[in-house]
């Protein structure tokens, strides 16, 4: 998942980064769950949770583990015991941070009877943390983005859907998704033009 962060600052004729659209929330790498006549879901994939849940569960576990046996109890001074303390304490946040990140299975739902594509943070959300009405979208664009990259790391080209709405903002909804979110958008906002 990438939340694409706010940015007003360019004008109309700069290219825009990943970073730069107005709208930001879309979701990474979503899947086709379901296209009907009515209502579209699409979904992150499932084995993104349960390996952050497991990692998390496996780093919980070496955690306990590490806390019940102290072969040098008797021989530890106390800032060794205050160090081991500090990279427990840091290893349980990043447990718990990998446990709370399992759940964000987010969701992106086409909606149109109430004309509205909604933005779900977590698979067991009931209210979106977005919504775009169908009716305030101009256009459809596709933008390619490269990341900047470094010695280790080449960077990668993201390829985004953003809808330009008709005040002029961009909003961002999905990165590397399927073609499908495209096909049934523009079918439901060639309904209105």
């Amino acid at each position: 998942m990438i939340p694409i962060q706010l940015s007003n600052g360019k004008t109309k004729d700069e290219l825009r980064s990943v970073m730069d659209f107005d709208l930001p929330y879309a979701y990474h790498g979503l899947h086709r769950e379901k296209l009907g006549e009515v209502y579209s879901t699409w979904k992150t994939s499932l084995w993104v949770n349960f390996f952050m849940g497991g990692l998390a569960i496996a780093i919980g576990c070496g955690i306990w583990i590490a806390y019940q046996y102290e072969p040098f109890e008797q021989q530890s001074s106390f800032v060794a015991k205050l160090v081991l303390g500090l990279v427990g304490a840091l290893f349980f946040c990043v447990s718990v941070f990998l446990g709370l990140f399992s759940l964000t299975r987010g969701r992106l739902v086409l909606n149109l009877n109430s004309r509205e594509l909604s933005f779900y943070r977590f698979w067991f959300s009931f209210h979106p943390h977005r919504r775009i009405r169908l009716d305030d979208i101009k256009n459809l664009l596709r933008r390619e983005v490269i990341s900047v990259g470094s010695a280790d790391d080449p960077g990668h080209t993201y390829d985004i859907l953003v809808a330009e709405l008709r005040d002029g903002r961009l909003a961002s909804i999905a990165i590397d998704s399927p073609f499908s979110i495209e096909t049934k958008l523009n079918q439901a906002i060639g309904s209105i033009k």
